[in-house]
């Protein structure tokens, strides 16, 4: 038995036709962000007054005494408002108690105000160790 081995030139093929590469897909187009919503005069009402109020209460709080710092934010809507405080108090404050100051007084004054109970409450309580 004997192998027939073929010169390397009778190898070669016809070269391969011309083809330009594929171009790549172009990107997509970008997605326009939505437009700002227009608020209504009652919602402008309604941001004002909880600005003001947030404000006020955030005052009030600080003039209790052990009270370091106050900050609060009112949002969601007239029906069912949010209350969100962030609080930190003195080391020696008597934290029950000013707390419980804050809740009932402050807290309650504003759900007076506002004419309906807020729907959710986030109090954060901190002690300023500084």
């Amino acid at each position: 038995m004997s192998l027939v081995v073929e010169p390397l030139s009778s190898a070669i093929t016809a070269e391969a036709p011309d083809v330009a590469p594929e171009a790549p897909a172009p990107a997509p187009a970008p997605v326009p962000a939505p437009a700002p919503q227009e608020l209504t005069a009652e919602e402008r009402i309604w941001a004002s007054r909880t600005r003001r109020l947030a404000r006020s209460a955030s005052r009030a709080a600080r003039l209790v005494p052990g009270v370091a710092a106050a900050d609060f934010t009112i949002t969601g809507t007239p029906e069912r408002p949010s209350l969100t405080l962030s609080c930190t108090l003195r080391p020696e404050a008597k934290a029950a108690v000013v707390m419980e100051h804050i809740e009932n007084t402050v807290v309650g004054d504003l759900e007076l105000l506002l004419g309906v109970p807020f729907a959710e409450r986030h109090l954060e309580y901190s002690v300023d160790r500084g």
